[in-house]
């Protein structure tokens, strides 16, 4: 089973959003932005995801800061929503620490795990 560590904004709400979008396909956790970036690059989280409101949040700054750029991408942010055929591109790519606007994340969450459960 893949493991998530959530991150940033209302993690409860994403961690409920990806159990809807994916019952029992994701073990997940609630834990700090530099713990999880840290966990993902030990290799105790496969993925990190985190909420923000404005820019990419301290979840993924962090993220970027620990795991580099090259790792990390913003799944949706305001007034941006997610797309799906960038989000394949990002999970094909290998990407690992995504950033997810909360007005978005409805959207954002389903598609993600999609692709992640596929990965």
């Amino acid at each position: 089973m893949k493991r998530i560590g959530i991150t940033g904004l209302e993690r409860e709400a994403m961690q409920d959003l990806i159990e809807r979008a994916a019952p029992g396909r994701f073990s997940t956790q609630l834990v700090s932005d530099i713990d999880a970036a840290n966990f993902v690059k030990r290799g105790e989280l496969h993925y990190t995801i985190g909420g923000f409101r404005t820019g990419i949040g301290s979840a993924l700054a962090i993220a970027v800061a620990v795991l580099g750029p090259e790792k990390c991408c913003t799944v949706a942010s305001p007034g941006s929503p997610a797309r799906e055929e960038q989000i394949a591109r990002w999970v094909r790519d290998g990407k690992v620490a995504f950033g997810i606007a909360i007005e978005n994340a409805s959207q954002a969450v389903p598609l993600l795990m999609h692709y992640l459960d596929d990965a």
